[in-house]
């Protein structure tokens, strides 16, 4: 088993800003998984309005 949760992700923008996962809410991703097996979540983020792009 490996844990495997929304601060394993983040956001950056063109200019290499990095965004940090937004505050912890009921429906995050959050597991403990094994191989080959799919989970599924949601990752909140807190971002500019102007952004448009991103990765």
């Amino acid at each position: 088993m490996i844990a495997f949760g929304a601060g394993n992700f983040s956001l950056k923008n063109p200019n290499h800003t990095k965004y940090l996962m937004y505050g912890i809410k009921e429906d995050v991703l959050e597991y403990a998984i094994a191989p080959r097996q799919e989970m599924k979540g949601n990752i909140y983020f807190e971002i500019s309005v102007d952004l448009e792009e991103f990765w």
